[in-house]
């Protein structure tokens, strides 16, 4: 037994983040409040890209919402099987809709084609593993040590883990090739490739010409009104 005159007294220290002292852990370990900020950040953006440059063309729209929007990089720091960071990706979709002026219920696949790049929740692995390859060869020892024990140890009990067992169940790499820059966006690409068939590549690329002469960027045919375009675009955003 230890003695109650001999017992040493217990010091507590306060967990300090930009000089002043957090209250709870609680709110530390919870990401809610600062994706939800995050959120309202974002959706500011896409409005503005929207407003001040709606005078622009849609490819010229999106490549200012690529440059202006970066939510997507921020999720990558989350975890990936969250619903919040599911909502964060819907938000994303229907912000890519409106950037190129298309209805909000146009199918998921056509987006990818349109964009020149992967789906959204894709991009978003893609990243997830960039954020986690960073961790893993930061130069600060702590970072490091964290990244690798998620990774390697802690999966399941980590969110980092989670991130990359997701990535690696989805896209069937090894650990590896998921930490390899070039090999994940191969996999990744040809993964997203699959999902799409070739019926469905034309449609997005004919969708593509009918927005161009929906912006004037080409020159309609005499014989098609803007009326026509319009509902040429609107079948192929909708039709199965």
């Amino acid at each position: 037994m230890i003695s109650p005159i001999r017992r040493h007294s217990i010091q507590y220290f306060e967990f300090v983040v930009e000089g002043k002292p957090m209250e709870s852990w609680t709110y530390i370990l919870d990401d809610s409040t600062d994706i939800s900020r995050r959120r309202g950040e974002f959706v500011g953006l896409v409005n503005n890209v929207t407003c001040y440059f709606q005078k622009q063309c849609s490819a010229v729209k999106y490549r200012l919402f690529q440059a202006y929007c970066s939510v997507a990089s921020m999720v990558a720091s989350y975890e990936m099987c969250r619903v919040i960071s599911w909502l964060i990706i819907a938000l994303l979709g229907e912000s890519i809709r409106r950037v190129w002026n298309v209805p909000p219920d146009t199918h998921g696949y056509i987006l990818p084609t349109l964009c020149k790049c992967s789906p959204v929740y894709d991009e978003i692995c893609r990243r997830s593993a960039n954020f986690l390859r960073a961790r893993i060869l930061h130069n600060s020892i702590l970072v490091r040590t964290v990244g690798l024990y998620g990774i390697m140890h802690g999966q399941c009990d980590s969110p980092n883990g989670r991130n990359a067992l997701l990535c690696m169940r989805r896209y069937g790499v090894t650990q590896s090739e998921l930490l390899s820059a070039r090999r994940i966006e191969k996999f990744i690409w040809g993964h997203s490739m699959e999902l799409i068939t070739a019926e469905q590549e034309r449609s997005a690329d004919f969708l593509q010409e009918c927005i161009k002469l929906r912006d004037n960027v080409f020159s309609l045919p005499s014989y098609y009104t803007r009326t026509d375009i319009e509902l040429i675009i609107q079948h192929l955003c909708r039709s199965d």
